[in-house]
């Protein structure tokens, strides 16, 4: 059985993430998995919040020239132009790619393999963007 693409991506990610090979994290991840130990003293998996999830990209994201407001921007309506990255996440999202173009999210599905959005930069050049007379037109 093989993975499929978008679980080797989340893997390489958490590789990115913590600064490991992704063969050394495979590796840890197998010994972890085999090694059975008679009392299981850890707490319990912790799952990242929205906001521990957008702080772990935000370094990179405001490198790539992404600003602050377009990562956790809330807006009192629903102006979607105006919502930040916070907006489009919750507990069960993998952030993936970083690009100074995109930033991908992966819902995982019960049914069927994950959805992945891309949530767009709209300051950045993107080739569906026409700039006439200072006014973006899509």
């Amino acid at each position: 059985m093989q993975l499929s693409k978008t679980k080797i991506r989340q893997i390489e990610h958490i590789a990115e993430v913590f600064k490991l090979e992704p063969d050394r994290l495979i590796d840890a991840l197998i010994k972890i998995g085999f090694d059975f130990p008679e009392k299981d003293n850890s707490a319990p998996l912790q799952v990242l919040t929205p906001e521990q999830k957008v702080k772990t990209v935000e370094e990179e994201a405001l490198k790539k020239g992404w600003t602050y407001k377009q990562l956790w921007n809330k807006p009192s309506n629903r102006n979607y132009a105006e919502m930040g990255l916070i907006c489009f996440i919750n507990d069960l999202t993998v952030i993936g790619e970083v690009t100074e173009k995109h930033i991908s999210l992966i819902h995982e599905k019960t049914v069927g393999g994950p959805a992945i959005l891309n949530l767009y930069n709209n300051e950045a050049e993107q080739p569906w963007i026409k700039k006439v007379g200072g006014i973006s037109i899509t």
